[in-house]
């Protein structure tokens, strides 16, 4: 949270500066000063205070810019790719904990080189930021939303069994489609999006990390299988491990 942080901050400043007083009575004891004044040791210590407390909000409005340089997408504005792999880890540990469901969507723009082909990297680049608008703006309180790839996009889904997950990115792809975007020559430009969808087995043995890898590969598969299948769709990586298609939506 960025005001919290800000004033974490300004208190550290202000603790660091509660010792100024003290060393001003140090150096007059050292000088052999016979008479100390209190009013300035006050003023000492209220003026110090202040231009630390004032400097540590500096420093963590400074820190909270950097962090969110570093963590978010430039051209988007949604979380990174290094972002979305501490947090992957981070929740599919909390889920080992808590004995709860994760789910993980994986989301390809489909037939995104052609529309680059097409109509220019201008308008590629419109329908990147359109779809980073239309996702973050069906994800629930809670879910991380990430720029992953060129044209891929993966949503960490905490709390969340397969069939709700799928809902969830059933109602993303329907918010992609629903954008308009118009080319420079005045052509409207058709987005649409296939889907992977795992789930965490939250009693994994091998660790955050190797549960991440599965998740992510698992995710990764059903959309590329969405892709085979037609596209426009979302499939579930448990229903095609075991030979079938849960499929939704039109072919493309």
């Amino acid at each position: 949270m960025n005001f919290p942080r800000r004033w974490l901050r300004t208190l550290q400043g202000i603790l660091l500066a509660l010792g100024s007083p003290i060393g001003w009575f140090v150096i007059q004891n050292l000088r052999v000063v016979p008479t100390h004044d209190p009013l300035l040791y006050a003023y000492l210590g209220f003026g110090t205070m202040l231009a630390f407390g004032l400097f540590g909000w500096y420093l963590g409005s400074i820190e909270q810019i950097l962090r969110r340089n570093v963590n978010r997408d430039a051209l988007t504005g949604l979380y990174n790719r290094r972002y979305f792999d501490e947090r992957l880890d981070e929740e599919i540990a909390i889920s080992h904990r808590n004995r709860r469901p994760l789910a993980l969507v994986q989301m390809d723009i489909d037939h995104f080189k052609q529309i680059n082909d097409t109509w220019g990297h201008d308008v590629g680049d419109e329908v990147l930021r359109e779809a980073g608008e239309a996702l973050a703006g069906t994800a629930r309180p809670g879910d991380v939303v990430s720029r992953v790839g060129g044209e891929e996009f993966a949503i960490i889904l905490p709390g969340c069994d397969e069939k709700r997950a799928i809902e969830v990115a059933e109602r993303m792809r329907d918010a992609l489609a629903a954008r308009t975007i118009t080319a420079n020559n005045g052509d409207p430009v058709r987005v649409q999006a296939s889907a992977g969808v795992a789930v965490s087995d939250p009693r994994y043995v091998e660790g955050p990390s190797a549960e991440a890898d599965k998740l992510h590969r698992a995710a990764d598969m059903a959309m590329y299988a969405a892709k085979q299948a037609g596209r426009n769709r979302t499939i579930s990586a448990t229903t095609l491990a075991a030979g079938g298609l849960l499929m939704s939506g039109a072919a493309a």
